[in-house]
């Protein structure tokens, strides 16, 4: 129930501040709550980040606005699943914030890990298909160079051919 009251505390405070006056609000919470304006706002955080305070029903303040860093559409599975935490496994409930903490970390860079292997294999995709292109080109120019190269020879031959046919007509001239 504590995370639904802490939801439910953000949104009452959230609601309060927009009936506030311009410049009231720092005054109005010192007056009528018993926790400062930083306090406050970390309670109109959690309100914000989670439309369904069920995720958070048996988190404290702390842990829900640590799970405010795990996107809102992967929260509630994150929650839900286990976490391996120093070798053990353990729901987000049974973590301390500094396990918590831990594991959110780890996920980022694992996640940053991925994307950076991601964008490694397209570039090295990319520089293989550039080159399959560029040898795919070479072997067409190494055809049309073959072929150029059998014409020429037709061609040769056919001057041969010719020269050979000239000269025995010259001398047969003479």
């Amino acid at each position: 129930q504590a995370g639904a009251c802490i939801v439910e505390i953000g949104r009452r405070l959230l609601r309060a501040k927009e009936l506030m006056p311009h410049g009231e609000w720092a005054a109005w919470l010192a007056e009528k709550v018993e926790f400062s304006e930083r306090s406050a706002q970390k309670f109109m955080r959690v309100a914000k980040g989670y439309a369904n305070p069920q995720p958070v029903a048996d988190l404290g303040l702390s842990k829900a606005l640590l799970l405010l860093q795990v996107p809102e559409n992967e929260r509630e599975e994150f929650v839900a699943k286990s976490h391996e935490v120093d070798g053990e496994e353990k729901q987000v409930a049974e973590m301390s914030k500094r396990e918590l903490e831990q594991v959110i970390r780890e996920r980022d860079e694992a996640r940053k890990a991925a994307e950076a292997a991601r964008a490694d294999a397209e570039t090295w995709k990319n520089t293989a298909d550039a080159k399959e292109i560029s040898l795919q080109n070479a072997k067409k120019k190494v055809q049309e160079s073959e072929t150029a190269a059998k014409s020429a020879e037709l061609a040769l031959a056919e001057v041969r051919k010719l020269s050979t046919q000239a000269e025995t007509a010259h001398e047969k001239e003479y």
